[in-house]
């Protein structure tokens, strides 16, 4: 037979399988609308008509190799679209092969399954416009398969050249791009079902090295290549290295629906470990066509591939209860219900999954009573199923154990980047090492985890000391109601979080009923708190990225539980802060202090700035009563907050002032960087804003608090471009502050005896800044004029002011020119610190780093006037963006200057 006649003969071969392959993924589409939706996806790659899903404007390649469609999928869009004689473009078709890959066809297919088809396309000479919409196109048509029969269909535009090289075209979020190497190309050849178009030129030939399948290739005639095949390149033989990389890969897979990639991991384990010779799963299959002997093992590749690992475990493994565990693996995830069919078995008219399974379970010699407890799954209790769950996750350690060994002697330059490899490891961390408070997942094989009635009730009659317990109840055989527990828990929040995070409750389908005993336990509030969290924390638009696992876990969720069953309370007494993380981790922290708000606002704040997610949908705060004004100032502390600190988009640096339990909270932010202070008292928390001034400043005070009201009232008064002095009385000193023509404020702390003192060097200071400022050209002038106001508070707490703009500038003209005043000079020199000159009409000092300053003084200490007041700076050698800051660096200055001799003149 001549080269031409065996490859003709095997592409038939390979055509029959394929064929049969096809109807079998026909058969296992049970549901009418799903079967008509999938089948109309090729026609779709060939219409661009308004009427018709995946219409793009514009110039759009159409078309795939030797298609047509059957006359029952053109009916049912035209039907469905009220379009009649649709436009088939069938000319120089631009797909050249459409293949689907996965479980889709397989015993392993269930409703829930994606469909991932391989779009092979050459895209030499297509203009990158074109090429946008014909990526446009398929994202369209993938939603029209979600919104239309609620199927996840994925599209992924190969171009041919680069399969050749393995480079694939596949979900960022799903892929490792190092690490896929040929192994891809192994699952799609032994998975894949081609749906239209020319078949793979691999198919056709023996398992022959690269430079074999080259030659050959090149050796069929021209019309016969492009008429029937397609060149995705040879699969011959993959190194260990590239093994590994995938083997880690498929680990991480596993961890979303370990029940399907616990096989994967086993493959390439065997392939790693077992002989060097050993076929890939992918050529065994094709050796099988070649001789047209293709039974339901080369036809089902779950079946194939299940059956690999089984022997290959089988033979090495030494604790023989894991493969307990892999049988029961691959029963619970076809989910047969065999029990149903027990008297059945010698039926013609058995699903095939029914028939596949009845084979396995006789072959494991499973009794009756093994089925049913299987097939009971759902009714296990939760001791139970973390049982099964740690054997499960025991079996994947086993196998990432066995690999990460290898590590050492193994090239991994060359198989896996240094940045994959981080991803893999972290992600076996998140999901492998427990954490403290952390919120365990819950393991289930049902389509939807929900349950429709769940039950809540303390398993003892203690007042104090309760565990409670949540179960659900199904009837039996027997129709008696069996009780099964689905987790305990000493606190009950924790539990009601842990069932709503794990869609164990669904607002609009479960019915909850509590016996809560000797407790009082409000069962609106429970629900409210179920359906709130299920709200925020199931679904939504936040998806676990690869880029988040190169990076310190964030909070991409927040929910704050405040006093949960505890009406008419005066106080804060319990917090929770529940949360999510990038890494897929969710927690409950319990606090018993108000001052813990303040740490669980900057996390919610810090983590937030990452996403900038709208606040509805980032965080929420749960109270008993809503309505009370202590939760109602909780709820918009964090709004407002949120708000203004992480929602704007200012042009200058952001602060914002509150008052959070018992300490004062000052929030920055200065571009994506957010600090957060807290300070016990007034005093101390206006020094932190005194020597923290920003060169553009929007400052805003958040709550209640009659002090925070007093400077919000304080800050309300300043006016563009000029500077203002605002002073209050107090019965031993005087508070005395500075608003900047930058936003910024700055505030002195005098003796009462000084007052007059404090408030005439004060003023000199700032009629000196405002000269020496105008006198640069760096910098915008400011406005000569200095308002004075004096600042008085009621009995009730409200603020007043009254101007003595004109009382200090007469007093100051009187009474200045007869006090002594003390300067400072302040220079940068060669090594960029500032050094002072303490300057006094006797005396003065040497230069010196301010550490060092109060020592330089002690010498000349009875000749500082003014009682250590500042009235003026001047700047030698200062660079001009030291000095753009404006006068907030003169305030700081003399703020830092007088506190130094404050402390030496107290002594």
């Amino acid at each position: 037979m001549s080269f031409i006649e065996t490859i003709e003969k095997n592409r038939e071969n390979f055509l029959t399988f394929n064929r049969a392959k096809f109807d079998r993924f026909q058969q296992l589409i049970t549901n009418t609308a799903i079967k008509k939706v999938v089948n109309a996806i090729p026609l779709l790659l060939c219409v661009n008509d308004r009427k018709i899903p995946g219409f793009v404007e514009g110039k759009v390649p159409l078309g795939i190799a030797g298609y047509e469609p059957d006359r029952e999928t053109i009916k049912y869009l035209e039907n469905r679209f009220h379009k009649t004689g649709l436009s088939i473009h069938n000319q120089h078709p631009f797909v050249e092969m459409l293949a689907v890959m996965g479980s889709v066809g397989t015993i392993a297919y269930t409703k829930q399954s994606d469909f991932d088809y391989w779009v092979c396309i050459d895209r030499k000479g297509v203009p990158a416009d074109v090429m946008s919409n014909f990526q446009r196109k398929i994202d369209e048509i993938q939603k029209w398969t979600k919104d239309e029969a609620g199927i996840d269909v994925h599209l992924f535009p190969n171009d041919i050249s680069n399969l050749r090289n393995n480079i694939y075209a596949e979900d960022e979020d799903e892929a490792f791009g190092s690490t896929i190497g040929a192994t891809l190309k192994d699952e799609f050849y032994r998975s894949s079902i081609i749906i239209a178009g020319k078949i793979p030129f691999w198919w056709v030939v023996p398992r022959i090295g690269d430079r074999e399948y080259d030659m050959l290739y090149q050796q069929v005639p021209a019309e016969l290549r492009e008429e029937y095949y397609i060149d995705l390149g040879n699969l011959y033989n993959i190194s260990k290295e590239d093994f590994l990389g995938s083997a880690l890969f498929q680990l991480i897979k596993a961890l979303g629906n370990p029940f399907k990639s616990i096989l994967k991991i086993g493959i390439l384990e065997k392939y790693l470990f077992g002989s060097d010779q050993a076929y890939l799963i992918s050529q065994k299959i094709k050796s099988a066509i070649h001789k047209g002997d293709f039974d339901n093992k080369i036809l089902d590749s779950y079946v194939l591939l299940f059956e690999e690992v089984y022997d290959y475990y089988n033979a090495t493994l030494e604790d023989r209860n894991l493969l307990t565990i892999l049988r029961q693996n691959l029963y619970l995830k076809i989910n047969p219900q065999l029990s149903k069919y027990a008297a059945m078995q010698k039926s013609k008219n058995l699903p095939y999954k029914v028939i596949v399974m009845f084979s396995y379970v006789k072959e494991w010699n499973w009794t009756a009573a093994d089925i049913k407890e299987n097939d009971n799954f759902d009714n296990w209790d939760y001791k139970k199923i973390m049982f099964f769950w740690n054997m499960v996750k025991k079996f994947m350690l086993l196998s990432y154990q066995k690999i990460a060994r290898e590590l050492p002697a193994m090239n991994l330059a060359q198989s896996i980047s240094e940045s994959d490899f981080m991803l893999l490891s972290r992600k076996i961390k998140a999901n492998f090492t427990p954490n403290e408070d952390e919120i365990d997942n819950y393991v289930t094989f049902k389509d939807t985890p929900h349950e429709s009635i769940l039950y809540v009730e303390p398993l003892n009659a203690g007042i104090t000391d309760i565990e409670w317990r949540l179960y659900k109840r199904d009837t039996s055989s027997t129709d008696k109601f069996i009780s099964t527990t689905l987790k305990t828990e000493r606190d009950l929040v924790k539990l009601m979080t842990w069932t709503a995070i794990n869609q164990i409750f669904n607002p609009t389908f479960t019915r909850l009923q509590i016996q809560s005993g000797y407790s009082r336990i409000n069962q609106n509030l429970i629900l409210e708190l179920l359906t709130e969290i299920s709200n925020l924390f199931v679904g939504g638009d936040i998806y676990l990225k690869n880029e988040f696992y190169l990076n310190r876990t964030f909070n991409t969720i927040n929910m704050i539980i405040i006093n949960f069953n505890r009406e008419n309370a005066d106080a804060l007494e319990s917090i929770y802060h529940v949360f999510k993380t990038s890494w897929g981790q969710s927690y409950i922290h319990h606090y018993t202090s108000e001052d813990a708000l303040i740490g669980i606002l900057e996390t919610i704040l810090c983590d937030g700035i990452l996403l900038k997610r709208p606040y509805e949908k980032y965080c929420a705060v749960n109270t008993p009563e809503p309505f009370k004004k202590m939760y109602k100032d909780i709820d918009r502390l964090f709004r407002e907050t949120y708000d203004f600190i992480v929602q704007s988009n200012p042009p200058s640096s952001l602060r914002l002032v509150t008052r959070i339990g018992s300490h004062f909270v000052v929030i920055n932010r200065d571009g994506a960087v957010i600090t957060v202070t807290r300070q016990p008292h007034l005093i101390k928390m206006l020094a932190s804003l005194t020597v923290s001034p920003k060169k553009a400043m929007t400052l805003h005070f958040q709550g209640g608090d009659p002090r925070i009201m007093m400077m919000e009232a304080i800050y309300n008064k300043r006016k563009k471009n000029s500077i203002s002095i605002i002073y209050e009385d107090k019965k031993e000193h005087v508070l005395m502050y500075i608003l900047d023509e930058r936003g910024n404020i700055f505030s002195f702390v005098k003796p009462q005896a000084d007052k007059e003192q404090a408030l005439l060097h004060l003023y000199e200071f700032s009629k000196n800044v405002i000269e020496s400022i105008n006198n640069e050209k760096v910098i915008s002038r400011i406005n000569v004029k200095i308002e004075v106001l004096k600042l008085a508070r009621s009995k009730q707490g409200e603020v007043s002011f009254s101007n003595e703009s004109s009382f200090l500038a007469d007093l100051h003209l009187m009474k200045f020119r007869t006090v002594k005043p003390t300067v400072a000079i302040i220079a940068r020199y060669n090594d960029n610190q500032y050094y002072y000159c303490i300057k006094t009409p006797g005396a003065s000092t040497d230069f010196t780093p301010l550490k060092n300053l109060s020592q330089k003084l002690s010498g000349i200490k009875t000749q500082i006037g003014g009682n250590g007041l500042i009235s003026a700076i001047e700047f030698n050698g200062i660079r001009d963006e030291d000095m753009e800051m404006g006068s907030a660096v003169y305030f700081l200055e003399k703020y830092r200057l007088e506190f130094v001799l404050a402390k030496l003149l107290s002594k």
